[in-house]
C-alpha cells in the first residue's frame, strides 16, 4: 500500500514546433481533476547553457509528478531535465509518454517511474487516481513501471473507439500555459506570444492510425503493438467542428486550421462531405491537409473538400522508383501518383500548390532508381512545393532493423533531415521545383546523376543557393494567394490587430467558393445536353 498523495502536477512538452497534441490532450484530461496543474512549453534549442538547466529543473522540481513528452530527437534533453529536477526533489514521480517512449519504452524506462507505451487517454487519469489514493498502480494497462530494479511490463489496453474519442474533452491550446525564455525561465505563453512564435494557425488531429506499414515512419512500430492501429478511427464530425468552434471562439483572429492526420484522406468520402458541409456553415476559413496518402486520393473527395475550404494539401511520393518503395514497404500499383498528382494539380488555380515529400540520400538507391525519381519529379503537374528530406532513421523502426541486417549505417533522427548531399542529383531534384528544363539538357544532366552513395563531384554553395531561392519562391506563392497564416514575428500580431489576416481569409474562401460555382454549371450544362 502506498501512501496518498496530493499531487501537483506539471506537464512538460519538448517541441520546437508548440504542438504536442498528444500531451495537450493528456492535459485537457488531467485538467479535469487537477486545474491548477502546470503546462510547461520547453523549446529544446532555446536551453542554451547550464544556468537554463537549472531554472527549468527548478520549476519542474516544485511538483510531485511531472509528466513529460516529447519525439526522439529531443530524448537526451529530456534525460538533463529529468536528472536535474530529480536532484533538487528525489521524490519527484516521472511520467514519460509520446512517440519516443512507445518506440523505445527500454530506454525510458531507466530515467523514468512510469512509461506509457500505448494510448494514454484512460490510463493516465487512472494512474492518476492510483497516486492520489495511495493504492497499487504496478497493474494499470499502456504502462511500464519501475519498481527499484525491477521493471514491470504491462499489456496494452484496447484502442480509443470513435465513440470514446468524441467524449474526450478538447486538447489544450493557450489557456494558463507557460513558455521558457533561456536566461529568464519560465513566463505566461499567451495567445498573442503564439502568434509571433508560430503564426496564424491552429494546428490539430482529426483520424488516429494509418493504413500504410512504411518502415521509416514511426507508425511501423505502434502497428507492432496492436495491428488494429493500421485502422483510420476518429471522433465525431460534430466533435471536430466544435473543437474548431471553441478555438475560434476564443482566438478570433486565427486565419487556418492545418490537420496534421497520417491518413486524412483514408476517412470515407461521406463523413469528408459530412465535414464539408457542416465546415462551410460553422467554420468557414482555410484548412489545410498533410499526410496524404496517393491511394486514397480521388476526384469526388478533392473537390469536396477543396469547395469547402482546402488550400493546401501534402502528399508523401517519397521516390519514383518501385525498389525503393518495396524497400520502404510504401503500397504502390503502376501509375498511382502520376493518378493523385494529377487530380491535385487540376485544383491548383483555388489552392496554393502542392507539396510533395520525396526521401533523398538512400544509401541502396542504384543510379536507376534516382534516374525514376529525377523523371517523375520532371513530369510532375506544374506548379508544385517539394519537401525534400535526407534519409535518417528513427530507432525500433522496422527502417532501422532492415538496414541494420543489411550491415548499413546511416545518421539517425537527431541529425538534421534537412542537410541533403550536394549531388548533382539532388541539385536537380530543386531546380525542377523552379522549372521544366527543355528535355535535351535535362537528358544531358541525367548522365551525371549518380546515388550520394558514389563518389563524385558536390556543389554545396549552388545546392544552398537554390535552397534560399526554393524558401522565397513559397513564401511568394502564399502572398499570391493571400495565404499568411504561416506568419508570425511583430507582422502577424500587427496584421491581427488591424484585421487584414480576416480580410485575407474571406477573400480565399470567395475563391475556392467559385469550384462550386463551375461544378455547379458544368453538371446542369451536362444534364442539358
Amino acid at each position: 500500500m502506498n501512501t496518498p498523495l496530493k499531487i501537483k502536477l506539471c506537464l512538460v512538452a519538448l517541441d520546437n514546433e508548440y504542438i504536442s497534441i498528444g500531451l495537450r490532450k493528456m492535459a485537457a484530461i488531467a485538467r479535469k481533476a487537477y486545474p491548477d496543474c502546470d503546462f510547461l512549453n520547453i523549446i529544446p534549442k532555446n536551453i542554451r547553457s547550464k544556468e537554463d538547466l537549472r531554472l527549468i529543473a527548478e520549476r519542474i522540481a516544485i511538483a510531485n509528478v511531472a509528466c513529460f513528452s516529447l519525439m526522439t530527437a529531443h530524448a537526451e534533453t529530456a534525460k538533463d531535465i529529468i536528472a536535474a529536477a530529480k536532484a533538487l526533489n528525489p521524490n519527484l514521480f516521472i511520467v514519460w509518454g509520446g512517440v519516443h517512449a512507445i518506440l523505445c519504452p527500454e530506454d525510458v524506462i531507466k530515467h523514468a517511474d512510469a512509461v506509457c507505451v500505448g494510448e494514454g487517454e484512460k490510463a493516465f487519469p487512472q494512474l492518476l487516481t492510483a497516486i492520489e489514493r495511495g493504492i497499487s498502480y504496478h497493474s494499470i494497462g499502456n504502462f511500464w513501471f519501475r519498481d527499484g530494479d525491477m521493471i514491470i511490463k504491462n499489456g496494452f489496453l484496447p484502442l480509443n473507439t470513435p465513440e470514446e474519442m468524441s467524449g474526450f474533452p478538447f486538447h489544450l491550446f493557450m489557456d494558463n500555459e507557460m513558455l521558457f525564455v533561456s536566461g529568464l525561465g519560465f513566463i505566461p505563453f499567451r495567445g498573442q506570444d503564439f502568434i509571433k512564435a508560430k503564426g496564424l494557425f491552429y494546428t490539430t488531429i482529426w483520424s488516429i492510425g494509418c493504413p500504410n506499414r512504411c518502415t521509416y515512419c514511426s507508425n511501423s512500430k505502434f502497428v507492432k503493438n496492436d495491428a488494429k492501429y493500421g485502422k483510420i478511427r476518429y471522433p465525431s464530425v460534430r466533435y471536430i467542428i466544435d473543437e474548431i468552434k471553441h478555438v475560434l471562439n476564443k482566438y478570433p483572429y486565427l486565419s487556418a486550421v492545418t490537420f496534421v492526420d497520417d491518413g486524412f484522406m483514408s476517412i470515407p468520402l461521406n463523413v469528408l462531405k459530412e465535414f464539408a458541409d457542416l465546415w462551410k456553415k460553422e467554420v468557414n476559413i482555410p484548412f489545410s491537409v498533410g499526410g496524404i496518402i496517393p491511394a486514397y486520393v480521388n476526384e469526388e473527395k478533392i473537390n469536396t473538400l477543396v469547395r469547402a475550404g482546402l488550400v493546401r494539401m501534402r502528399m508523401g511520393i517519397q521516390s519514383g522508383s518501385d525498389n525503393i518503395l518495396k524497400f520502404y514497404q510504401r503500397p504502390n500499383r503502376p501509375g498511382i501518383i502520376q493518378e493523385a498528382t494529377k487530380i491535385i494539380g487540376k485544383y491548383t488555380p483555388y489552392t496554393l500548390p502542392p507539396n510533395y515529400d520525396i526521401i533523398l540520400d538512400n544509401p541502396i538507391e542504384t543510379r536507376d532508381d534516382i534516374i525514376r525519381t529525377l523523371e517523375l519529379v520532371y513530369n510532375l503537374p506544374r506548379p508544385f512545393t517539394l519537401y525534400l528530406f535526407s534519409l535518417r532513421v528513427i530507432p525500433n523502426t522496422q527502417l532501422a532493423i532492415d538496414l541494420k541486417e543489411r550491415g548499413i549505417s546511416i545518421p539517425d533522427i537527431n541529425s538534421s533531415f534537412h542537410c541533403l548531399t550536394p549531388t548533382l542529383a539532388n541539385v536537380l531534384v530543386v531546380i525542377l521545383v523552379f522549372i521544366k528544363l527543355p528535355r535535351r539538357i535535362f537528358d544531358r544532366l541525367l548522365k551525371d546523376a549518380y546515388p550520394a552513395t558514389v563518389k563524385q563531384k558536390t556543389y554545396p554553395r549552388l545546392l544552398n543557393l537554390l535552397m534560399k531561392l526554393y524558401r522565397y519562391r513559397v513564401i511568394c506563392y502564399e502572398l499570391l494567394n493571400l495565404e499568411i497564416s504561416w506568419m508570425g514575428g511583430q507582422k502577424a500580431l500587427l496584421l491581427s490587430k488591424l484585421g487584414i489576416n480576416k480580410l485575407f481569409r474571406n477573400a480565399v474562401m470567395r475563391r475556392v467558393s467559385k469550384i462550386q460555382k463551375h461544378n455547379t454549371f458544368s453538371v446542369e450544362a451536362h444534364e442539358h445536353a
